[in-house]
């Protein structure tokens, strides 16, 4: 199905003069990846919305999505897994912020933990997409910076009395660290 929206999606810039046909392949490819994106946050949107917990899926999208671009971690052989995994790690996720949520002290050390972890490990080789050593580089010091960002906002929302997102960020983490740990056991 996704296959067939982005080969329609192709087809119709190329009936536009938009793309040539030497495109066509990476126009679906890059469809295909977008869509499925929306897919999968729409859906985790979608629970989120279900859970009451919007501004709280918001945190985990922006931290989940800004460390594992440059980080990387456990990649799905296809979408429908990419799919599955991606709403397991945020069902996971509001498991353990649940968990933590009385704990600060638990949060931080789970933070701190992770942090270190993906700090370590990051960028993880992706057999799909091969990095040059610039790239590689560059990945790790933007994976570092996000970290480094999640520390930070951890900070803020202690010291302004925003406890409550702070299970979010460690948690968010945890999982990250986690699909980053799964790689090196596959």
């Amino acid at each position: 199905m996704l296959k067939m929206i982005s080969e329609a999606s192709a087809g119709f810039l190329k009936r536009k003069n938009i793309i040539s046909g030497e495109k066509w392949n990476i126009y679906v490819y890059g469809f295909e990846v977008i869509y499925s994106t929306l897919i999968c946050f729409s859906s985790i949107l979608a629970l989120g919305w279900l859970g009451r917990r919007m501004l709280q899926t918001l945190i985990f999208l922006l931290y989940f999505t800004l460390i594992r671009i440059f980080a990387g971690g456990y990649h799905a052989k296809t979408y429908g897994g990419c799919f599955l995994a991606t709403n397991a790690a945020y069902l996971l996720e509001c498991l353990l912020a649940g968990v933590t949520a009385p704990y600060r002290g638990v949060q931080w050390c789970i933070l701190l933990l992770s942090v270190i972890y993906i700090w370590s490990k990051a960028p993880v080789k992706n057999s799909h997409r091969e990095l040059s050593e610039e790239k590689r580089l560059k990945n790790r010091r933007k994976a570092r910076i996000g970290l480094i960002a999640c520390i930070i906002s951890m900070l803020v929302f202690q010291t302004a009395g925003w406890a409550a997102f702070m299970p979010e960020i460690a948690s968010t983490m945890a999982v990250v660290a986690g699909m980053i740990r799964i790689t090196f056991m596959i």
